[in-house]
């Protein structure tokens, strides 16, 4: 049976995703859209650009301390990995031009 899109769930995936604080399984949960192509559909026919990934060459386990877990529950990052990978890159960087 096909579930029918109102406008308004339409007008939230929209508004939800160029927000760029959710994923798309957040952004289904959310308005009630049960599937990742009717997510992409929504964004397509409004002209909504897809928003770059980024190129993972390799992918580690690690061990953070309470400092850092206190860190990540603050920000509550869409994408933890993400925010670590950038986190230490920032680090790295003012490190780098201090010396």
């Amino acid at each position: 049976m096909k579930t029918i899109i109102t406008k308004e769930q339409k007008e939230e995936v929209k508004r939800l995703y160029l927000l760029q604080k959710h994923t798309i399984r957040q952004i289904m949960k959310l308005t009630g859209v049960r599937s990742e192509q009717t997510i992409y559909v929504i964004l397509d026919d409004a002209h909504i650009p897809r928003f770059k990934t980024r190129n993972i060459v390799r992918r580690i386990s690690v061990g953070i301390d309470e400092e850092l877990n206190n860190i990540i529950e603050k920000e509550k990052p869409k994408n933890t990995a993400e925010f670590v990978c950038e986190m230490a890159k920032r680090g790295f960087n003012t490190k780098s031009k201090e010396e």
